[in-house]
């Protein structure tokens, strides 16, 4: 991942196939961070949030393909948030 013309911190959650937390890694304004072996995707939030929400290695968050979502279709997953 990188930060390049992102022009605040994020919290970089990267997950496996399960939803399971593998690492959270802070991604700094022209920063670089690399998720570990096994990283399927990653859930890019506002800097402080995971720790705010109590995500931590080890925890698993829900995931939900964004055709689930909305009515783009897309296929890109996305973090569940509706409560579904």
């Amino acid at each position: 991942m990188h930060g390049f013309f992102v022009g605040r911190p994020l919290d970089c959650v990267f997950v496996d196939r399960t939803g399971a937390v593998l690492a959270v890694a802070r991604l700094d304004p022209w920063g670089i961070v690399r998720g570990p072996a096994g990283t399927w995707g990653v859930v890019e939030v506002e800097a402080g949030e995971a720790d705010r929400l109590g995500i931590r290695v080890g925890s698993r968050i829900g995931l939900l393909r964004c055709r689930q979502l909305c009515q783009s279709g897309c296929g890109l997953p996305v973090r569940e948030k509706h409560g579904r």
